[in-house]
């Protein structure tokens, strides 16, 4: 039997093979759709993706666990307030029968666009094209990426009929280029226009004050696309951890852009040396147990005017902190130059108030006049006493929100820095001709001085003391008096968890040439122990208020102690390598500040009455 001869077949074979291969054609990325010249740009993935990674967190296992019941009943309540609420308003308004149908049906496909941005997510890129104040022109554009799926795609455009409804605008079909595009149109003189359609495997979006053929000409690849862009290459290299959130600032582009708008900018923005702040970027994930985000700011040195604040003169380090008491909600640990950066703000201020106003007093002049009057150089005498550690704290026994922050500054001459500061307030008792005070105690070993104001309205006893090379001050005595009891070794002080020290280590890394130039630490569990020892009061009383006590189930709130016990310290660390700053955050639960004493009794009080009034 012969061999076959098969040689004539083997290109038809192998163009089957790259056929079969290939499989569907891959969807151009979004960024494509997005100009080069974006000054801000946003990407979010959406959290289906992320999803192991997510439900490692502690946040993950609250929400699912503790938090479940109540998670599932607000989301319930706001999707069954929102359709009926927007409905009556348009038959107020009286809407015509077939608008009510339509609004009824755009509502109803909400929850597949909130399913939609759960699967792919969205980016977003803003442009300046030109911030003439007459005719200013700018854009910002939503990509809502692969929503080549009917369902996908109607609840994306569902959404802008609901933005329609929401702003009572009319929604227009337009044509361009075979492309139907959804329109809305706000003003007249200076019209803004919404546009969404649909392009290849995408949706757009855009808000602005270009006209539509601004974007078809990036489409068509007559303007550069965002992929162009470094920046974007830049995002896309961090693989510290799993990301579901990113995104950039280009701010040397905006800057460029303000002497459009006010002429002096340019020397402003020189002279408090923002031109040496080229850029931002930021990623938000997961990593293990904690939520991540890390922020980097782009400002390499020489650094000049204000942003020499951010050339910090040494590292910091937990081991420069004073004793802080055992229950320290923040605490916070940064270096400073004070001679240096007092130079830099008197300076810019000086600039910044001749460049607003050339009639303007000067900053300088008045400073030396009022240091004058008081027999005291700012610089070298309270300044220059000064060390560079700086450290804020506060602690739960210790006054709640700032009422109980303590502020401690490193001495080098002791002496020299209380002197200065008895000249400075005796300058102020003269240039303002307030009855300004000071009572000295002694507490322990140590004066304690305390600063008593004769000012009606005025609430504070500010008090400082001085001992072991820390300057602490705060708003009342009591803090200090915890200060210096801690000092002397009466009472108990906070260890730093190693857990914290794993983690400032781990955020500082091990490249040469970097130093870390402040470390927060913030624990949310007093907060949130407060918080929710106090929610089934506040959720009853608002019952009890309204007249409608059933209206609000208050055993789906967890209890305190199953959610304390699962939470740790949150972590921002700084890192400087003289080109950028880096500030790492670990998160188990973001706290945007503390709640520790009376203010929740005081939120407790007020929100019935804020629920009635807005009832009335």
């Amino acid at each position: 039997m012969r061999p076959i001869r098969c040689r004539r077949f083997w290109p038809a074979l192998l163009a089957l093979l790259l056929l079969a291969s290939a499989g569907p054609a891959l969807a151009a990325p979004p960024e494509t759709l997005l100009a080069e010249e974006s000054a801000v740009y946003l990407r979010y993935d959406g959290l289906k993706s992320h999803r192991p990674a997510y439900e490692k967190t502690t946040l993950a296992g609250l929400l699912e666990n503790e938090f479940g019941p109540l998670w599932k009943y607000v989301a319930t309540a706001v999707q069954e307030a929102l359709g009926p609420e927007a409905l009556s308003e348009q038959l107020l308004r009286g809407g015509e029968p077939d608008e009510l149908l339509a609004a009824q049906a755009s509502l109803k496909q909400l929850p597949q666009l909130w399913d939609y941005l759960d699967r792919h997510g969205v980016a977003l890129g803003a442009e300046i094209n030109d911030p003439n104040p007459a005719m200013p022109q700018w854009q910002i554009t939503f990509v809502f990426p692969d929503a080549k799926e009917a369902a996908d795609r109607d609840a994306v455009l569902a959404g802008f009929r609901v933005l329609a409804m929401l702003t009572e605008s009319e929604v227009k079909e337009i044509e361009r280029e075979k492309r139907k595009v959804m329109e809305i149109v706000w003003g007249v003189a200076t019209p803004i226009a919404a546009r969404c359609w649909q392009e290849g495997d995408h949706v757009l979006l855009t808000i602005g004050s270009q006209p539509i053929e601004h974007t078809l000409a990036l489409v068509d690849g007559k303007r550069k696309s965002l992929s162009a862009n470094p920046a974007l290459a830049r995002l896309a290299g961090f693989k510290q951890y799993d990301t579901y959130l990113r995104g950039f600032g280009d701010t040397k582009r905006i800057f460029e852009l303000v002497p459009m708008v006010f002429p002096p900018g340019q020397a402003l923005l020189d002279e408090f040396g923002l031109s040496g702040l080229h850029g931002f970027a930021f990623h938000l994930g997961f990593e293990g147990t904690y939520q991540r985000s890390t922020v980097f700011v782009e400002a390499p040195e020489p650094r000049k005017g204000l942003l020499q604040l951010l050339a910090a003169p040494g590292e910091a380090s937990l081991a420069d902190l004073p004793p802080l008491p055992p229950d320290t909600v923040s605490a916070a640990v940064s270096r400073f130059d004070f001679e240096r950066n007092y130079d830099a703000i008197l300076a810019a201020l000086d600039t910044g108030l001749k460049l607003v106003d050339p009639n303007a007093p000067s900053a300088l002049e008045a400073v030396k006049e009022f240091e004058t009057a008081a027999g005291i150089d700012l610089r070298k005498d309270l300044f220059a006493a000064l060390g560079s550690n700086v450290a804020v704290y506060s602690g739960a026994s210790e006054g709640p929100l700032m009422l109980g922050m303590t502020f401690a500054v490193e001495v080098r001459d002791e002496a020299q820095a209380l002197a200065s500061i008895e000249k400075l307030l005796g300058g102020m008792r003269a240039a303002t001709g307030t009855d300004i005070s000071v009572r000295t105690k002694k507490h322990g070993e140590t004066d304690l001085h305390i600063v008593r104001v004769a000012e009606q309205g005025f609430p504070f006893a500010i008090t400082y003391a001085v001992r072991d090379k820390w300057l602490v001050t705060s708003f009342y005595p009591q803090p200090v008096m915890g200060f210096l009891d801690r000092a002397a070794g009466k009472l108990t002080t906070w260890k730093v968890p190693a857990e914290v020290e794993r983690l400032v280590q781990e955020a500082r890394g091990d490249a040469g040439g970097v130093r870390v130039t402040s470390i927060q630490v913030g624990d949310p569990r007093p907060s949130v122990s407060s918080v929710l020892s106090i929610a089934p009061f506040f959720g009853s009383l608002v019952g009890a208020f309204s007249g409608q006590q059933s209206s609000f189930d208050v055993s789906m709130l967890p209890n305190s102690q199953a959610v304390v016990e699962k939470l740790t310290h949150n972590v921002t660390v700084a890192v400087d390598d003289g080109k950028s700053l880096r500030f790492e955050t670990y998160s188990s639960l973001p706290m945007p500040f503390n709640l520790n004493g009376v203010e929740l009794y005081a939120l407790a009080s007020f929100a019935p009455l804020l629920f009635l009034g807005i009832g009335f």
